[in-house]
């Protein structure tokens, strides 16, 4: 995957098909826990701030089946480590972006990557409500 085009989609100058393209290969999963990745970051001097309306649109591209699941977790890797993206995560929108992209890159140990939570995460990314069953990270975190 290239920064380039998933800020090409986050700003609508490519579709979901041709960003689904660029994102194909760009993971390996080796083992539960042991994912590769390849993202290809962008050279720029400037920053892109995320928001959530830019979360709200990768859910639904994943509802819309134009991305899978395992892209939206390369995607939250990749956010999450770029030097290009950026979000204010001291503002409350800000906070509802950084425990989402946490959750999405971490789903081992956080809320489950599922299609039946991507409506809970759109809610909570809306209103900051968590709708999701938090005994069910407990249990994964006392495995």
């Amino acid at each position: 995957m290239t920064e380039k085009a998933l800020h090409d989609f986050l700003e609508d100058r490519i579709d979901e098909k041709t960003f689904a393209q660029d994102l194909s290969g760009s993971h390996t999963v080796h083992s539960k826990s042991s994912t590769q990745y390849r993202i290809e970051q962008l050279d720029d001097t400037e920053s892109f701030e995320i928001t959530t309306s830019h979360l709200l649109k990768l859910c639904q591209a994943v509802l819309d089946n134009q991305l899978n699941l395992q892209d939206l977790n390369t995607i939250a890797f990749a956010l999450n480590f770029s030097d290009f993206f950026d979000w204010d995560g001291g503002s409350k929108m800000g906070e509802r972006v950084s425990r989402a992209l946490f959750a999405w890159d971490n789903h081992i140990i956080d809320v489950d990557l599922a299609r039946d939570n991507i409506t809970k995460w759109m809610h909570y990314l809306k209103t900051g409500e968590e709708l999701f069953d938090l005994n069910e990270i407990k249990r994964k975190m006392h495995r």
